[in-house]
Parts: C-alpha cells; structure tokens; sequence
C-alpha cells in the first residue's frame, strides 16, 4: 500500500545542489626574536627590513636585538620603521 507524501516541492527542487561556502581560516600570529650575532665572522641576519615590514603587515610580531642589524649594515632605525621592536636581549622581553 502506498502513500502519498504531500509536499510543496517538487522533485527537481528536492536535489541537492553545489553552493561555495566560506572557508574560514584560523590565522596564526608568530612572534620572531632576531638576536644580534656573537660570531666575529658572521655578518649575515636572517630578515632585512623589508622582509620585516612584509611580516609585520601580516600580523607577526618581530623583536629585535639593539645592533643586530650592524654586519649587515642596517640600522634600528631601519628595522623599527618597518615595524620591529629593538629591545635589548638581556632585559627579558624577547
């Protein structure tokens, strides 16, 4: 015995269809410690202040020793216009 189901829609209506949803994505904020080299030979530094500024744009915080920039001849000033913060490593804030 069958039964009739009422239903306000019809077959087609009753498909399921593809919608785009929104990915909502978690973002991570890192903060980078930038110590100033110990090593008499060793000039390079891993970020240069553009690369600072790029990450800083994107949420991160950057933390950098006072003259850690030197070797590699840039400034504090340099990196602070680009969003870093100098601070001393020994004051325990890194």
């Amino acid at each position: 015995m069958g039964t009739t189901i009422f239903t306000p829609f019809t077959e087609k209506e009753l498909i399921p269809k593809e919608e785009k949803l929104e990915i909502v994505r978690k973002e991570k904020k890192f903060s980078i410690g930038i110590p100033k080299e110990t090593c008499l030979d060793e000039k390079r530094l891993c970020l240069t202040p553009d690369a600072v500024q790029v990450l800083v744009q994107a949420g991160h915080r950057i933390i950098m020793e006072n003259g850690a920039g030197e070797g590699s001849f840039f400034t504090d000033l340099q990196y602070s216009e680009a969003g870093a913060r100098n601070d001393n490593r020994h004051s325990g804030s890194v």
